[in-house]
């Protein structure tokens, strides 16, 4: 069985469509993963001020 490659995502932006985004690629990736049949993974999220509040809060390892 050939394996994709797995697909890495980064994000422009965390606010209102970007934040749900974001949180349902971390909460949900295992789910996505199995749908998609490669591995998906949220690898960078790129904001123009980390300290803005937000309705989601971005992990500390990005």
């Amino acid at each position: 069985m050939n394996v994709a490659e797995p697909i890495t995502i980064g994000l422009l932006g965390v606010s209102s469509v970007g934040a749900q985004v974001a949180r349902t690629l971390v909460e949900e990736r295992e789910l996505i993963s199995a749908r998609v049949g490669t591995p998906v993974r949220l690898a960078a999220v790129a904001v123009r001020d980390v300290e803005n509040p937000r309705d989601w809060r971005i992990p500390e390892s990005f």
